[in-house]
This record gives C-alpha cells, sequence and structure tokens, in this order.
C-alpha cells in the first residue's frame, strides 16, 4: 500500500505473482487426480536366449515376429517362463527381471510383453532377443486401463516399425498418457542392447508378409487366404527363376 497526497492509502495487486500462485495450486491439483507412477506402472527391456531346438525355432521362424504379444508364466516356485503356443517352454527369466515381474504378479498387476527385436551368433548357432515388457496395477481405474492399452498398442506400432522406444515413464509422462487417453507415447528411442562380437541384427521390424503370417496365426481367415497366396506366388517365381536361369 502507499499514501497519496490526501492521506488516503492506495493498494496494488500482484497481478504477476496471482498468476503464478494459481498456475501452482492448478499443478497440485492436476497430480493430486493421478497415483504416483512407481507405484502403478513399470516399463522395462528384458533378453533371453535360445537353449534349444525348439526356442531356436520359436525365435527364427513366424512365432517370433517383432512385435508378437509373449505368454509369459510364473509358477509356483517362483519361476518366469515364456510360453510357445504349443506350451513349450522357451525360455525361463532370472536375475533382476525376473524379480520384477514376480513382484508385480504377486501383486496382481496385468503384465505384457512384446517382442522387440532378435539377434543371431552365426559362429554358436544361437539367438538372444530382446522383449518390451509393460505392467499395470490392477487398482488402476478402467480408464486409466484402457488408455495404458492405447499406449502399448502405440508402442508396438513403433517397434513394428524398427524403433526402439523409451518404456519407462515419469509422473508428467504418466499423467498425459491418462488424459490423453493412451494416444500420446513417447517418441524418444532408448539405446539397443549392446551385441556380441559375431553377433548380427537378425529381426528388426516387422515386415510386411509377417503382417500378413501374425494375423493368419490369430485366427484372421482372410489373411490366411492371403498368406497362403503369398507362399504360393513366392513357390512359382522361384520355379520360374530356376527354369528360366537353367534350363531354358
Amino acid at each position: 500500500m502507499s499514501a497519496g497526497k490526501t492521506g488516503e492509502t492506495k493498494s496494488y495487486r500482484d497481478l504477476a505473482g496471482e498468476r503464478i500462485r494459481a498456475a501452482e495450486a492448478a499443478r497440485k491439483q492436476r497430480e493430486e487426480r493421478f497415483p504416483d507412477v512407481a507405484a502403478v506402472y513399470d516399463g522395462f527391456y528384458f533378453s533371453f536366449e535360445s537353449t534349444d531346438k525348439r526356442s531356436g525355432a520359436f525365435l527364427a521362424g513366424g512365432e517370433g515376429v517383432v512385435g508378437t504379444e509373449l505368454s509369459l508364466k510364473v509358477t509356483e516356485a517362483g519361476a518366469v517362463q515364456i510360453i510357445a503356443r504349443d506350451g513349450a517352454v522357451i525360455a525361463a527369466l532370472e536375475d533382476e527381471p525376473a524379480q520384477r515381474l514376480q513382484t508385480h504378479h504377486a501383486n496382481g498387476w496385468t503384465i505384457r510383453a512384446v517382442l522387440a527385436l532378435t539377434m543371431y551368433h552365426n559362429d554358436e548357432n544361437r539367438f538372444k532377443t530382446e522383449a518390451a515388457c509393460f505392467c499395470y496395477s490392477s487398482t488402476l481405474d478402467e480408464m486409466s486401463k484402457h488408455a495404458l492399452d492405447t499406449f502399448i498398442g502405440n508402442i508396438t506400432y513403433r517397434i513394428n516399425k524398427g524403433a526402439h522406444p523409451g518404456l519407462s515413464l515419469n509422473q508428467e509422462q504418466f499423467m498425459k498418457v491418462i488424459e490423453s487417453k493412451g494416444s500420446w507415447y513417447l517418441t524418444k528411442n532408448a539405446p539397443l542392447p549392446p551385441r556380441e562380437k559375431g553377433m548380427i541384427y537378425y529381426k528388426r521390424r516387422r515386415t510386411w508378409s509377417e503382417y500378413l503370417i501374425a494375423s493368419a496365426s490369430r485366427g484372421n481367415r482372410g489373411c490366411k487366404i492371403v498368406a497362403i497366396l503369398f507362399w504360393v506366388v513366392l513357390a512359382a517365381a522361384i520355379v520360374f527363376a530356376i527354369w528360366w536361369f537353367f534350363f531354358r
């Protein structure tokens, strides 16, 4: 306040300060609507290797297409296994990833994992695969669960295209995912896993033919027909090429 010539007092409003305080109050009110992200969501990559002929066939063939959702099983003994469609155990996870998954499973969380990339060691005839894993709490409301499922779909789409996006979320990013109903997603890539000497990237993205194979494996009749036609045409092209170059 200040005094004028007449002795009257004038008050001045701190408009800038009021705006800052209002913005701070709005921010706190927004944050209070969301749980702590560390208590409800966990995203990370884990890796596993082929150990026998069956697991090698899984990773090399149509079952191990990039973007394929993996079937995880936590046994009564606490082991975390990756299971093929025929029930075969492809791999058993160990160490820190297994411990995280065991904890989330014990807490009743939803756990989803998709195959992100596969590397191959030619000299040792061995595959090493990385999977993207997403876990979220069953205590979330249905809107938040739906938003996270949409977010996971967006991240999987980027993985299918050859990207290697980050999976963990800080509090602000988590709030954006929920507020956008899952349409907001991370654009920054995480570092690729280190390759051992002699290893090459065997699968980094999903090809259009693998889209057909994956869709057919889910029971899409139209895609089954297209996939069959694709292989028929490919076989015919190979036969024609052999005839053209060697028997014509």
